[in-house]
């Protein structure tokens, strides 16, 4: 079944609401759009099937969604409303890959703005990047891997040692049994 423009509408009235949560009047929709509340009250109530594209666009802008919401297909529409759930779990999932299990970003705001957006951007930039990697040690890594198994085990303890890593020589291993200790 096709989502009506006043099934839409009141969507958005109901969602998108005003900066201390409450929903707009019909006289704050229609000073924002530049139409009559009666108009709105009209659309809302379905008296007014559907209005021309400039009311339609009028009315995109004043509740800040993307052109064609309107008129989109349901599947455009349910698309276009979860690609910012969408966008937000995969911020969250990389953000948990980075060790980081809880942020907390709040707005009164439906998260469209323009400095939500390029808040997301930067935060998707800066999380996409990998993630920097020491020369040295990626280059010590791979030498050891390139040695045979028994050169391994020669070179560990004296890298092991250089570094303090190592085990003072009495408590390394104890014999054959013994208990360590």
């Amino acid at each position: 079944m096709q989502d009506s423009f006043q099934d839409r509408l009141v969507f958005l009235r109901e969602t998108r609401r005003k900066p201390d949560g409450k929903m707009y009047t019909l006289d704050e929709i229609g000073a924002g759009a530049g139409i009559s509340h009666g108009q709105v009250g009209y659309l809302l109530n379905g008296k007014r099937k559907s209005p021309g594209l400039d009311v339609t666009r009028k009315l995109e802008k004043f509740f800040e969604v993307e052109p064609g919401f309107f008129t989109a297909t349901e599947r455009q529409a349910l698309y276009r409303a979860l690609q910012s759930t969408h966008e937000q779990l995969t911020h969250l999932a990389l953000l948990r890959g980075k060790g980081i299990n809880r942020l907390a970003m709040r707005s009164g705001t439906s998260g469209d703005s323009r400095i939500d957006r390029e808040l997301r951007d930067a935060l998707s930039e800066v999380l996409s990047r990998p993630e920097g990697e020491d020369p040295e040690v990626r280059e010590l890594t791979d030498r050891m891997r390139s040695l045979p198994s028994k050169s391994r085990r020669r070179v560990f303890p004296l890298i092991q040692g250089l570094l303090g890593l190592a085990r003072p020589e009495h408590e390394e291993r104890p014999s054959p049994g013994r208990p360590a200790g």
